[in-house]
């Protein structure tokens, strides 16, 4: 019968809009979840990549502060005295490798000088993550014994900022 089509036809158009309201609202719920999970996962990728874990100070007359994160990665930079901030504007070593870093700065025409003139340059490991601490200590004693003049060593977070409060720097303090 025709009043039977009809009344069907209008029946499936009203269930057909019904379940895509309800599915709009279900949508609808999952946005605030799935932006705070985003931010959550913001937050904490800054936090595990920006975030030093260790630190290499490196003293010769330009001193330096390199902050690494946990995976190997320069992310900071510090000059430690006037020397130091100038270094640091000739060279561009954020975000490699702390490695490739240090070679950089020892192929530094300033540093190569001061090595030529016999200048001694420490280079010490802070930090309190043992593991990854005594992997730089090893990685950085290796990169020494290629480098004419280049003494290594470590300090822990609390040796690093007593050196600090009397204007040393941890090679010197020690």
């Amino acid at each position: 019968e025709e009043e039977l089509k009809s009344r069907t036809k209008v029946f499936l158009e009203q269930y057909r809009e019904n379940g895509q309201k309800k599915r709009r609202r279900m949508c609808m719920a999952w946005i605030p979840a799935v932006a705070c999970m985003m931010l959550f996962l913001i937050a904490g990728g800054y936090w595990v990549y920006f975030i030093p874990t260790a630190e290499i100070e490196l003293e010769v007359n330009p001193s330096i502060e390199i902050g690494v994160n946990r995976f190997d990665k320069v992310v900071s930079l510090e000059g430690k005295n006037e020397d130091g901030e100038k270094l640091l504007e000739e060279l561009n070593i954020r975000f490699l490798n702390y490695e490739d870093a240090l070679n950089r700065i020892m192929e530094n025409d300033w540093i190569v000088e001061l090595v030529g003139q016999d200048q001694i340059v420490s280079v010490i490991v802070v930090g309190e993550e043992e593991t990854q601490c005594e992997t730089m200590l090893a990685a950085l004693e290796n990169f020494a014994s290629h480098h004419q003049n280049v003494h290594c060593g470590s300090a822990t977070s609390e040796e690093a900022h007593e050196a600090h409060e009397v204007g040393l720097g941890c090679a010197k303090y020690k």
